[in-house]
Parts: C-alpha cells; sequence; structure tokens
C-alpha cells in the first residue's frame, strides 16, 4: 500500500543523500547546513515522487521552490549580494546627500563627508529584508494570484520596497 511505497521511497532517497552529506557535515557550518537543508528537501521529492508518481508531484513544485526560497543563503551568493547591496545603498546615499547640498562621496561602501565618515556594514545590507520579502511576496503570489503577470509584480514591488526602505534607513 501506500505506507510500503513511502518506506521504499525513503531508503532508495535518504541513503545516497545522506553518504554525500555526511562526510561534509561540520557543525555549525552554514555550507553544511545549506547542503543538509537541499538535501531534506530533495529526500522529499524523492519520497513524492516515489509515492505518488509524477503528476502529483509537479503539484508540488510550488512548495519546494518555497523551501528552497527560505534556505540560508550559501556564502558565496550571500557575500556578492550583500557586497553588492551595500554598495548600492553607499552610492544612493551620497547621491541623496549630495542633492541635500551636502558634500559626499563614496569609497566603497564608505561613505566620506568633510566632517566624517560612515560606513555601511553588512548587517545595513539589506540582504535579510530582501530574502524574507522574496520568500513572501513568492507565497502570497502564488497561494493569492493565479496570474504569473500579477505574481512577478508583487515580487518586484516587495524587492522594490525593501531596497527602498533600506536606503531610507
Amino acid at each position: 500500500g501506500i505506507r510500503d511505497k513511502l518506506v521504499t521511497g525513503v531508503q532508495t532517497c535518504a541513503l545516497p543523500i545522506s553518504e554525500l552529506i555526511a562526510p561534509h557535515a561540520v557543525l555549525f557550518s552554514r555550507p553544511a547546513a545549506w547542503l543538509h537543508a537541499v538535501a531534506a528537501t530533495l529526500v522529499t521529492c524523492g519520497v513524492w515522487l516515489r509515492a505518488f508518481g509524477p503528476r502529483a508531484t509537479r503539484r508540488l513544485v510550488p512548495a519546494i521552490l518555497l523551501m528552497l526560497l527560505a534556505l540560508p543563503v550559501p556564502d558565496a551568493l550571500w557575500n556578492g549580494l550583500s557586497g553588492f547591496l551595500k554598495s548600492g545603498v553607499s552610492l544612493v546615499a551620497t547621491e541623496l546627500l549630495n542633492a541635500a547640498g551636502i558634500a559626499a562621496r563614496q569609497q566603497g561602501s564608505v561613505i566620506i563627508t568633510a566632517g566624517a565618515s560612515v560606513g555601511v556594514d553588512d548587517a545595513c545590507s539589506g540582504i535579510r529584508s530582501l530574502q524574507a520579502a522574496v520568500v513572501s511576496a513568492f507565497f502570497l503570489g502564488q497561494f493569492g494570484l493565479r496570474r504569473a503577470l500579477h505574481r512577478a509584480w508583487l515580487l518586484a514591488a516587495g524587492v522594490g520596497v525593501v531596497l527602498l526602505a533600506n536606503v531610507v534607513r
């Protein structure tokens, strides 16, 4: 019955994944946590596919994407995106200061004025807010809007609001 299919699915999918993760699992390591979460998602998909077939598994795609979007961001992507956001915030803040009549220049993620210099820290890059906005917009769009164009607009609006709020902050 269905119980046997689920057990077989777990045995088929979980063992190869656990062998892939085990050599790399370092306690409290961000890459290991990310790899573990991706593996858990893949095991869930494999079990569902084995138990219910491809047609039922296709219906899980939005939930799977939501799980993947909510995962901790890998370090390489985190660092690159954080640096890009910090530079962007610094650039816009510098331009706003100059427009307000305060002489300022940007050097990387540091804003230099006549009286002081202010650095945009990693915590102020807005990457966590951006991830939360993307996950929230995806969830609300997927389960509340029917048209793909409306979902895309909701996602773009969520990202835009987060970026604007980060600059204002």
